[in-house]
């Protein structure tokens, strides 16, 4: 089986999650500290619902890379799977602090806003992502 990020990826497409995850934690032994790698199993851990094991990736790969925006994002929606929206809240400003207009953050702060009942701020969000 070839084992590299390009073949996971395709498996993440294909929402084969469970056999990039296993190449993914497979590839991250010979790199620990690769971006790509670890941004992409912590996400196929928050899709696979198992949210601590994603946060646990993250949070390395914004120690590795702390100006990854995305990487907050993915964060933020792990953290959101905890229903922990407070925590949530912190990581998608603070990839808005690196990338203003991510669109990610800002959809997923939006929501946030949405749940607290601060309309007004969900529909600027909203508005800023398109």
């Amino acid at each position: 089986m070839i084992k590299d990020i390009n073949y996971a990826l395709m498996l993440i497409k294909a929402n084969k999650l469970d056999g990039a995850r296993d190449i993914l934690e497979e590839l991250l032994k010979s790199d620990p500290q690769d971006k790509d790698i670890l941004y992409n199993l912590g996400m196929c851990y928050t899709e696979l619902d198992e949210p601590d094991k994603a946060i646990k990736t993250l949070s390395e790969c914004v120690r590795c890379y702390p100006n990854y925006s995305n990487a907050y994002v993915a964060l933020g929606f792990a953290h959101s799977r905890l229903a922990d929206d407070k925590k949530a809240k912190e990581y998608f400003l603070r990839a808005l602090e690196i990338d203003p207009v991510n669109s990610y953050a800002l959809r997923n702060l939006g929501s946030i806003y949405g749940n607290e009942n601060d309309y007004k701020k969900a529909i600027e969000c909203f508005e800023k992502s398109f």
